[in-house]
This record gives C-alpha cells, structure tokens and sequence, in this order.
C-alpha cells in the first residue's frame, strides 16, 4: 500500500514553480475542477470565482494523458519483460519514479534488462523536460499556422 501511495503522490509531483517532478499540484487541480465542472453542466471551468482560460484546462488534460501514456508505457514494458510474477506494484512505483525524476527505486532497474532500462532512461527524460514541450518540439512544423481561422465545430461527447 505504500509504495502505491508514493507512486499516487510522485505521479502528482510538486508545486509549478519548484523543482519536482511528476504533473504538478496546479494541473490536478485543473483537472479535478474539470470533472466537477462538466459534472454541474457548466461551460467553463472555475476555481475560486475565477473563469480558467480553455487554453489552460487543454493544456492539462494533454499533460495528463501524455504523462499517463508514458507511465503506463513504461510499466507495460518493465512488468511484461521481468522473469518473476508478483512485480506489479514494483514496476509501477519504478515507473512513476522515473516520470517524477525523484530518485527513488524498488530494486527492479538493477534486474531489468536493456530494453526495460532504455525505457526507463527515455521517462526519466521526458519527465524532465515535460511531456508537452517534448511533443511540440518533435511534431513542430515550418509553416506558421497560427494566422488560420478554423470554422468552429460543435461535437457531443459522453
């Protein structure tokens, strides 16, 4: 249960202007005020009385889904390429740790083996950078698309 409750809190890391890891206090909060929102059937996001830009609640709904992949990615190989059962939660705190960079680790990166170490190293490296900042830089194009006007299109989710 504790390594769980740790893999929970890195995967959340620390406040926007420090040095940890992991999505960051402010985008959970983003993203819990989200759900409540749409929950109450309001068009827009409020926290405290004030309206949160839509750029911003985007913006933390890719952080979170590209910080999920890469966890889930990485623990997808750790776990399926390990000899021994019974590493479940093991491979996920590994994981969640390489994302968060916290340092911390259950023994597995020792015993893994070159793919599940590579894997390791390419987490570490976008939780470093940022999963949206790495996904911008490598799908940037040339052009400059930002002087387009979109027609708007209305779509029914859920």
């Amino acid at each position: 249960e504790t390594k769980l409750l740790c893999s929970i809190l890195m995967f959340i890391g620390g406040s926007p202007a420090g040095t940890a890891g992991g999505i960051k206090t402010t985008t959970l909060l983003v993203l819990i005020m989200t759900v409540v929102s749409y929950m109450q059937s309001k068009n827009d996001v409020e926290i405290m009385k004030h309206k949160i830009d839509k750029l911003a609640v985007y913006r933390t709904l890719t952080v979170t889904l590209l910080s999920l992949t890469a966890v889930i990615l990485c623990f997808s190989v750790l776990y399926f390429t390990l000899p021994e059962d019974g590493r479940g939660v093991q491979c996920l705190f590994e994981a969640v740790s390489a994302f968060s960079t916290s340092g911390l680790s259950a023994g597995i990166t020792e015993i893994s083996g070159t793919p599940g170490r590579i894997l390791l190293i390419i987490t570490m490296f976008i939780g470093r950078v940022g999963p949206v900042s790495l996904a911008i830089s490598l799908t940037a194009k040339p052009d400059d698309n930002k002087r387009k006007i979109m027609p708007v299109g209305h779509i029914n989710v859920g």
